[in-house]
């Protein structure tokens, strides 16, 4: 992976958005990522559909970014991430 130019990444908290709406909501994968909040922690979210079609991340994304900023958290991308 390295010597095509790719960083491995890992994820510190996942979202479990995925998991559809008989195992997660909307205000429980935000909760997910607030209560897990660390300084670089990197969130895992699925923005397509889970099986039962829903779209529990991507509806959660707005108030996650909002409670990541209110708690004086910015976001950065991993360009230039170095693999160890």
């Amino acid at each position: 992976m390295r010597r095509l130019g790719y960083a491995s990444v890992r994820w510190t908290v996942d979202t479990w958005g995925w998991m559809g709406l008989t195992s997660q909501s909307v205000a429980g994968a935000q909760r997910r990522v607030v209560d897990h909040l660390v300084p670089g922690e990197i969130v895992l979210m699925h923005l397509g559909a889970a099986r039962d079609r829903s779209t529990i991340d991507s509806r959660a994304l707005p108030g996650v970014i909002r409670a990541v900023r209110a708690r004086g958290y910015k976001f950065v991308t991993l360009q230039g991430v170095r693999a160890p």
